[in-house]
């Protein structure tokens, strides 16, 4: 399976003004804290917010980002999340899910999984899950501990 993200021809679409208008109101939800205060500040940890988006997203089945926050600057995003508010647990998310979620939503870059230990969770995480009987990762309480060794 491949997945491909891009802009499907929203650039060709649209004149200058209206493009520059649309990233600063919609793109800028899928950016780091430290690409909205300076757009130089693009890195892979910058990516990797990004990334968390995208599966919030998937969990979300396609809801907007921030969608009931009203911001409508990039300016406003970056004071909301500089607050430490970050999106909210979508309803079809386990915990475990999201607690990977909000990991790659850490204010210190840093701090942020990389995307090797993103796919070795993930590896982890989808064995463990489609064993026969252990489907049900909240009553499993040594999985968390089980999925933190191996990731160790």
């Amino acid at each position: 399976m491949t997945a491909a993200i891009g802009d499907f021809g929203i650039s060709s679409m649209v004149t200058p003004t209206a493009r520059r208008n649309y990233v600063e109101q919609r793109a800028c939800c899928w950016s780091s804290p430290e690409v909205l205060e300076r757009e130089e500040n693009i890195s892979l940890k910058a990516d990797i917010w990004s990334y968390g988006v995208c599966v919030w997203e998937l969990f979300s089945l396609g809801g907007e980002p921030y969608q009931d926050q009203n911001l409508p600057s990039a300016g406003e995003l970056l004071t909301f999340l500089q607050n430490g508010n970050i999106l909210k647990q979508p309803e079809l998310c386990n915990n475990m899910d999201y607690v990977l979620m909000k990991s790659t939503w850490n204010l210190n870059p840093e701090e942020r999984p990389s995307f090797n230990y993103i796919s070795d969770w993930w590896a982890v995480y989808s064995l463990r899950y489609f064993e026969p009987g252990t489907s049900d990762l909240e009553d499993n309480n040594n999985y968390y501990a089980e999925a933190a060794a191996i990731l160790q």
